[in-house]
């Protein structure tokens, strides 16, 4: 298949390559209008949801300084996607990519599909709570189903 990529940034510190395929657009996915503007003018085959914000897991005692920050990226972006995703663009796959931060400490070396999810900090609570919706979309919604 022959693709084009559209790469979207908040900073856009990425200089397009006249001789690639590829475009980047800065944008801030945490706004519904404009990731609704984005996919319904581009309608994509696929989204490859890759941003995240992660406050330092070495330091969790600022875990809680960074909640807003987190469930706006890494939560309310995800709705966005989803959201448009229903309303403009239903035949978009999406790839939404989790952390294993939504396991949290677990008893089994081995964490799967079927695994609960036990987030102990902000990031992965945000995740968990992003990888649910995901799943809560296609099952209610019908996404992703074909």
């Amino acid at each position: 298949m022959d693709y084009r990529i559209i790469g979207i940034d908040y900073k856009n510190i990425y200089q397009d390559n006249e001789s690639s395929r590829s475009i980047n657009i800065k944008a801030d996915i945490s706004d519904p209008k404009m990731v609704h503007k984005l996919i319904q003018c581009y309608r994509p085959i696929e989204i490859y949801h890759l941003a995240a914000f992660h406050g330092s897991s070495e330091d969790d005692k600022n875990d809680f300084k960074n909640i807003n920050k987190s469930m706006e990226v890494n939560f309310y972006s995800t709705l966005n996607i989803l959201n448009s995703i229903k309303k403009c663009s239903p035949k978009t796959k999406l790839f939404y990519a989790s952390s294993s931060q939504i396991f949290g400490e677990q008893k089994s070396l081995v964490q799967d599909e079927q695994s609960d999810y036990n987030p102990n900090n902000i990031y992965g609570l945000s995740k968990s709570l992003s990888t649910q919706l995901c799943q809560y979309y296609r099952d209610y919604f019908h996404l992703f189903d074909f």
